[in-house]
């Protein structure tokens, strides 16, 4: 568990978001799941509105 938070760590210090699980499925009327960490809100905003451009 502390190697996984050293990782997400170094890794959110070089970007501006970090996903750390993304599963694409069909059922209840959902697509899939994504697990992410944002540095701030307007990094949240910038990608769910990415993701809105791309998937609706």
């Amino acid at each position: 568990m502390e190697k996984t938070r050293e990782i997400t760590k170094q890794r959110l210090s070089e970007s501006r978001f970090g996903i750390i699980m993304l599963e694409r499925d069909m059922g209840l009327g959902y697509d899939g799941v994504m697990i992410a960490f944002y540095r701030n809100y307007s990094n949240y905003m910038e990608h769910i509105n990415a993701i809105k451009n791309i998937f609706l």
